[in-house]
């Protein structure tokens, strides 16, 4: 018997790079995975690969910055594989700016895709979680969470209010046997690496 057999997961930005390999993990864990992207194209290819060795997975294309979009995320997940106990929060974008050349629209768009998001995923999950009788948030942050780096202030600003979100959900929710952690990776080499990364 695998560790999460019976489980069922949600995975954003994972049409890719760090969100696929949590994705395939799970999946080979022995959880059932919705994997989530902006990205249809990329998302539809994943899940055909997927499909082909392991039915337990299925796409829902997501902007994870809006909220009747995380709603239906969410609710994709309950009804399709009939409940939910594990959130992992990756989508994210990153933005190669001073503050100087960011625009309001920048600085924005950044604090929605890795933040608002975190915010949103775990109001519409939260019930559900409940209702398995406790489940796991995982936010996935950065090692910017705790030190600056060059010409990337709306990156560290979003990456260290999402290690503190993830601090203040553990402590609201941890009673409930709702698990809320961080995951901080350092620069990693995946297809996302641009001036404005892709978000799912």
């Amino acid at each position: 018997m695998n560790q999460l057999d019976g489980k069922v997961a949600v995975v954003t930005g994972a049409a890719q790079g760090i969100g696929l390999g949590i994705a395939r993990a799970l999946l080979s864990a022995g959880a059932a995975v919705v994997i989530s992207d902006v990205n249809g194209t990329e998302g539809e290819r994943v899940v055909a690969e997927l499909v082909a060795t392991d039915g337990r997975v299925a796409f829902c294309q997501t902007d994870v910055a809006d909220d009747s979009a995380v709603a239906n995320l969410i609710e994709f997940a309950v009804v399709h594989f009939g409940r939910l106990d594990i959130v992992v929060n990756n989508a994210g974008v990153v933005a190669v700016q001073t503050v100087e050349e960011a625009s309001v629209a920048d600085w924005d768009r950044v604090m929605a895709v890795n933040v608002r998001s975190i915010f949103l995923t775990p109001k519409y999950a939260l019930p559900h979680l409940r209702r398995a009788g406790g489940g796991a948030i995982l936010n996935v942050a950065s090692v910017s969470s705790f030190f600056g780096q060059q010409h990337t202030p709306a990156y560290v600003a979003s990456k260290g209010a999402a290690l503190m979100l993830t601090k203040s959900l553990a402590v609201d929710y941890g009673p409930e046997h709702i698990r809320v952690n961080a995951l901080c990776p350092g620069i990693t080499d995946t297809p996302c690496c641009a001036i404005m990364r892709g978000h799912g």
